[in-house]
């Protein structure tokens, strides 16, 4: 109960998470009625996440990666982003933990496989900027082969046989091979 009269009522301590209505609401007391009710709506507190995704080595921006926003107290997927041909993606969250994870790397980039990073958006930090590095795929070239095929046991061990074979018949024939020899002289 209050006196009769013109108030003014303002609000001086939000909910968590909530932006507080501090516009100042004026209401009148008058005798014999009922309690006159003053609404002070509140909205989710937000903040921004940017992402930038960006290539290893050249640190130059790559789009089309995809990152799932878990929230950590619940660990709920909340949002699914893919970055821009900025390389960026930027979203609006209310106050909160958050596990951002690469879901889909950029095309000819290798997937992340981290457990992710940690975040908190809060009223000290509403604005959360994090950079995540892509490794290009390794290109496997193979070099084209050059001068001979290199011969195989199947081809070596006949070969030496050939060759051992001719040395014994020289070596066995050795006198004849050289009286023929002299003769043609």
């Amino acid at each position: 109960n209050v006196p009769v009269g013109q108030y003014t009522v303002t609000e001086t301590k939000g909910t968590q998470g909530y932006q507080m209505d501090s516009t100042p609401k004026s209401v009148q007391a008058t005798a014999g009625t009922a309690a006159n009710e003053v609404v002070f709506y509140n909205k989710p507190a937000n903040g921004t996440l940017v992402i930038t995704k960006v290539d290893s080595i050249f640190k130059e921006k790559l789009s089309g990666a995809s990152f799932d926003i878990i929230d950590t107290a619940t660990n709920a997927n909340v949002r699914t982003v893919m970055t821009d041909s900025n390389g960026t993606a930027n979203v609006t969250l209310p106050f909160g933990t958050y596990k951002v994870v690469e879901t889909q790397a950029p095309t000819g980039y290798v997937l992340d496989v981290q457990n992710g990073i940690t975040i908190t958006i809060s009223a000290e930090n509403t604005l959360q900027s994090i950079t995540i590095e892509n490794s290009k795929i390794p290109v496997v070239t193979k070099t084209p082969k050059t001068g001979a095929t290199p011969m195989s046991m199947g081809t070596v061990i006949p070969f030496l046989i050939s060759i051992v074979s001719a040395v014994v018949l020289i070596l066995l024939n050795r006198d004849k091979i050289i009286r023929r020899f002299n003769r043609n002289e």
